[in-house]
């Protein structure tokens, strides 16, 4: 519940940094059981470290499992968002 509260903190109060913070938010709502918000935080996160071409952090950060703890109807389309934007990482 700490967690879970911690990130809404960080995103009422750090609106405008929300997606270089998207790793940090992640972890929190991923603590506090808020799946849906953890998974979208993880996608966001990655989308950060490839434009930084930071690819192996990238791949590690869609390669998370907190899809697995989604509601099952909600699985899918998570899913498919990971795998489209890890493999659009190229690879040098």
């Amino acid at each position: 519940m700490l967690h879970q509260q911690a990130g809404e903190q960080l995103v009422r109060h750090l609106c405008s940094v929300l997606p270089q913070i998207a790793t940090q938010l992640a972890r929190h709502f991923e603590l506090g059981r808020g799946f849906a918000r953890a998974s979208q935080h993880v996608i966001q996160a990655g989308d950060n470290a490839t434009k930084l071409y930071a690819n192996a952090s990238a791949e590690h950060l869609r390669t998370r499992l907190v899809c697995e703890k989604l509601p099952l109807e909600a699985q899918p389309e998570t899913l498919v968002t990971l795998y489209q934007k890890r493999g659009a990482v190229t690879w040098r």
